[in-house]
């Protein structure tokens, strides 16, 4: 009836009620959000920094149009309103992030969508701390419910990892076979029971235990009843919980022995011991020991192994890989006056994009003995900004940190007031006393007319670092406003205050140095190479950075290389001493690892002509700076002084020249030719320059010499290279300073040939080569030049080196014959000549004829002079073309129409005697009766003058000689025809 009581009278009403599962009516969780790939890995390694929530649906008291708010960390994320129902649904996802610090709350607010302005039906608070694990829960949350700080504190303690049983059951089962069966939970037989399932069952049981013991705890005492109920209640639930730890205890020596029979004994006698346990109630010890498969003493002992071999606990301290959410055990206490609840899903989960690790290169101090004097700074994120302009939620951030006028510049992150730069920055600081000034901006329209607006800065000292582990930390700092009052948000920074190795003030004598001598010509570059950075990643060990060398190399002179330095901030401190007198010279620098090339530069001479040194970091092509300090200036130990050839006066310019010397002062920069390479199989040899991507041939060494050739004089060649009396080898820049004199060059056609050439075991190996012509020595004065190389094609090459020479074509002197014949005349021009007197002194220029069996070019000429039908023959003079004999000669000659015949032959013992060349002397020719010494140029087999077959020199006089009486010549002899 109206008063709720039964009315027989009113009649009956038959009903059938199912409560039952309806597939349509479940919502489920989105696919992509049970994915987490991270979820087991260490907490400290990847920390929760997004959160994740799925509003499902809800149940209200009263039809409203509902929506729900999700804050968290100054971000909110709202679903849709949904429209007059009492039970919304709204699958909406909402993600949250950065959100990283678990003393804050994700603050849930239900409203009812008005017109004019949203009303607020409730709140849900729910502590970040509950859900660190990273592991989702789905809950139904009352509006309005709350949770007190005892309820978080037990569920913090809560070992959420006994979770997952049904797994550990179908271990053992699977462990066990058919040979066991499982009991009903309710059952009082503890022996049945499986050894796994009680032991999880009496766990459950301490946490329910627990959980009474909190909840008397809590009970009020405003009275005394109130107070003796609340001691009841807590009297009762110490018994409850020592009767639960007694039960744990028991289940876990039963599960040892359990464990340990599984271990020692085959399926048999598992099959036979559990059997006889259940059959006579008594422990799996006792039945072991009763049938004889083991002893209580072995079985205790096993038992004892089995503990001993479990893990240790684990630290209380350390993170905690939960297998479910201490969210999950949470008890919420429902409101009065009940408004509805919410199905809502968490996952507080690893993001990287909202995640940053410093690197270990800026954490790590390489050198805390050292004096701080570089500050770095990590610009890492911001959070909580205040937007620039009311109406966006947004802004694109940049910041600048400024120290000491020098300023850096971050990238600009768009539209978010939670940016994350990751930038590290580094700026010199000599003064511990420094500040940086970090400024946060909202770049509008970013690019060359970019405007910059103030969002919030703060200053950064760097001194206190210096008492700090490591000179480094990571710190949230608080923006403030330009009059530093009002918080504008927060900036993550990485400061560290150390030593940086390349900003070192390391001092080089060289850069003090003065040119005393700048009225004279540089000679000498002094190169100092100091050190060289960045030539590996920032951070990098000192002990793991490449083994580098330095390697300086230029046109005109031999490389030379460095020693080897590891780290990415090597510390040389080595001088070159180079001779350069070349203004238009240019130097190459090449940093090399092994064979590769990290980074190369190229500096010219002519940028030195300031005579002053220069010191400063040349930006490589490649990888890093190099320090170095350069002077070019005169020294006056690499120039030669003034030699004694330069300093001779000139003879008397009636004298002829007859002699050609030549002083090699020294080489610079020889290169041994490498215009071959062998080519392909079956190809043959192939140039060089036709050879693609060919590898860099590496710098052989060289024993170098001088050849010197003229005409076909004899060849004349350097020693071995010495220095301070020991001979030297492998050189590419010899000193020599030899003088050689090459006689009887009177031809200014002839060519002085010099030749550098490689000399070992087998041929000379010719490096370079050049060409003097005596003609342009005619001036008599001493020639000193730096000549360039050439190649076997004759083309001039400054890679092959140079040579410097001192040329001279005089007058010898010693090389003139000096006859008392020369001038007379005849003193009895009275009477008829009846006499030919002839000198022969000397030959000159003589061209040799080919002989298979000697390559020496040289001949042994001697000469057979005729005249009236007698002739004579001189002495041989042996391997030369310049012979000289001064031998006298007399005729009976009387008639003006005979000839002298002078005929030039080569002696050769497998041909006989050769044909230089001949020449013929009319007897008018000397009819002025004085004596006339003159050369007389040869001519070929055919009587044509040719002028490359040589001169013969004479002298001759046709006389009268009262006391003639014609000699025998020796044709005339017997022993002659013998």
């Amino acid at each position: 009836d109206e008063r709720g009581m039964l009315d027989k009278d009113r009649g009956r009403i038959e009903l059938h009620v199912v409560w039952r599962h309806n597939t349509t009516l479940k919502i489920e969780i989105p696919r992509e959000l049970e994915d987490d790939t991270l979820a087991a890995v260490d907490e400290s390694l990847v920390p929760p920094t997004e959160l994740q929530v799925f509003v499902a649906r809800g149940r209200l008291q009263k039809e409203c149009d509902p929506y729900l708010r999700v804050e968290c960390e100054a971000h909110r994320q709202e679903t849709l309103s949904r429209s007059k129902t009492t039970k919304p649904v709204w699958k909406d996802t909402l993600v949250l992030g950065p959100v990283e610090g678990d003393d804050d709350n994700v603050v849930l607010s239900l409203y009812d969508k008005k017109p004019s302005r949203d009303k607020l039906i409730g709140t849900i608070e729910v502590p970040l701390c509950l859900l660190r694990n990273k592991c989702p829960v789905r809950r139904w949350l009352p509006v309005n419910g709350t949770l007190s700080p005892q309820e978080i504190a037990r569920c913090l303690s809560i070992d959420t990892r006994t979770r997952g049983n049904e797994d550990r059951e179908a271990l053992a089962l699977s462990k066990r076979g058919d040979c066991y069966y499982s009991s009903d939970e309710s059952s009082d037989d503890d022996v049945s029971e499986d050894p796994a399932e009680r032991l999880d069952r009496a766990k459950r049981k301490v946490r329910e235990s627990l959980k009474a013991l909190d909840k008397a705890e809590l009970l009020p005492e405003h009275t005394a009843e109130d107070e003796v109920r609340k001691i009841e209640a807590i009297t009762e639930a110490e018994a409850l919980h020592d009767d639960s730890l007694a039960e744990e205890r028991a289940a876990q020596a039963l599960y040892d022995d359990d464990e340990t029979l599984t271990q020692q004994c085959s399926a048999e006698e598992q099959e036979q011991v559990r059997a006889h346990s259940r059959e006579h109630r008594i422990t799996i010890a006792e039945a072991g020991e009763a049938l004889g498969v083991f002893t209580s003493k072995i079985f205790a002992r096993w038992v004892q192994e089995l503990i001993e071999a479990r893990p240790p606990p684990p630290d209380p301290n350390a993170p905690i890989a939960h297998e479910a959410s201490p969210f999950e055990y949470s008890d919420w206490t429902a409101p009065q006056n009940h408004l509805g609840s919410v199905d809502i899903w968490f996952a507080w989960r690893h993001n990287p994009q909202h995640f940053y690790k410093v690197p270990r290169s800026l954490e790590e101090d390489f050198y805390p003995d050292r004096i701080a004097n570089e500050a770095t700074v990590c610009v890492i994120r911001a959070k909580k900004l205040l937007s620039v302009q009311k109406d966006k939620d947004a802004a694109d951030a940049m910041v600048s940190l400024s120290l000491r006028g020098k300023e850096k510049h971050t990238r600009v992150v768009q539209k978010t007031l939670f940016p994350l730069w990751g930038q590290a920055f580094y700026l010199p600081a000599l003064d511990s006393s420094s500040v940086i000034e970090c400024t946060v901006h909202d770049v509008d329209d970013p690019g060359p007319y970019q405007t910059l607006e103030f969002m919030g800065r703060t200053s950064v000292e760097l001194k206190p670092f210096l008492n700090i582990q490591g000179r480094g930390k990571r710190l949230w700092y608080s923006l403030k406003d330009k009059k530093n009052k009002q918080d504008r948000g927060i900036l993550e920074l990485y400061v560290a205050y150390r030593h940086n190795v390349d900003l070192a003030i390391i001092p080089v004598p060289e850069e003090a140095a003065v040119d005393s001598y700048k009225q004279r010509d540089a000679n000498e570059l002094v190169i100092v190479l100091v050190r060289a950075r960045h030539l590996g990643k920032r951070g990098t060990p000192p002990d793991q950075g490449p083994l580098s060398r330095v390697r300086i190399t230029s046109g005109s002179w031999a490389s030379s290389v460095s020693t080897e330095k590891r780290g990415i901030s090597p510390l040389w401190l080595e001088t070159f001493r180079i001779e350069c007198e070349d203004f238009e010279e240019v130097i190459r620098f090449e940093v090399l690892e092994n064979d590769d090339v990290l980074g190369h530069t190229t500096l010219e001479v002519k940028t030195l002509a300031g005579r002053k040194p220069i010191r400063k970091w040349f930006k490589l092509d490649g990888l890093g700076d190099l320090d170095l300090c350069l002077h070019w200036h005169h020294s006056t130990a690499v120039k030669i002084p003034p030699l004694a050839l330069e300093t001779q006066p000139s003879a008397d310019r009636r004298l002829p020249l007859n002699s050609l010397v030549v002083t090699v002062l020294r080489c610079r920069g020889l290169r041994r030719q490498d215009l071959e390479k062998r080519g392909p199989v079956g190809r043959g040899r192939v140039r060089k320059s036709r050879i693609e991507d060919e590898a860099p041939v590496e710098v052989r060494p060289a024993n170098p010499r001088v050849r010197m050739e003229i005409g076909n004089l004899p060849h004349q060649s350097t020693d071995t290279y010495t220095e301070a009396g020991r001979s030297v080898t492998n050189t590419f820049n010899p000193n020599y300073m030899e003088t050689f004199r090459f006689d009887d060059v009177y031809d200014g056609g002839l060519v002085c040939r010099i030749y550098v050439e490689h000399t070992s075991n087998k041929k000379p190996e010719m490096m370079g080569k050049c060409a003097v012509p005596v003609k342009a020595l005619s001036h008599r004065r001493a020639l000193r030049r730096w000549l360039t190389l050439e190649d076997k094609k004759g083309r001039a090459d400054p890679s092959l080196g140079r040579i410097e020479l001192c040329l001279r074509w005089c007058h010898n002197p010693e090389l003139e014959v000096e006859l008392t014949e020369e001038g007379a005349r005849d003193p009895h021009m009275s009477k008829a000549p009846n006499e030919l007197f002839v000198v022969l002194i000397r030959a000159r220029n003589l061209k040799p004829q080919s002989r298979k069996h000697d390559q020496s070019k040289q001949a042994d000429p001697f000469v057979v002079l005729s005249c009236a039908g007698k002739e004579t023959r001189s002495t041989t003079k042996k391997a030369t073309l310049n012979p000289r004999w001064v031998e006298r000669y007399t005729w009976d000659a009387d008639d003006a129409s005979d000839v002298l015949d002078i005929e030039v032959r080569d002696a050769c013992a497998y041909t006989g005697a050769d044909f230089l060349g001949r020449v013929g002397v009319e007897m008018d020719q000397l009819r002025k009766r004085h004596a006339l010494r003159k050369f007389l140029v040869l001519k070929n087999e055919e009587d044509y003058r040719d002028d490359e077959r040589g001169e013969i020199e004479l002298l001759l006089h046709w006389r009268h000689n009262p006391h003639f009486t014609p000699k025998k010549f020796p044709e005339e002899s017997d022993s002659y025809d013998r």
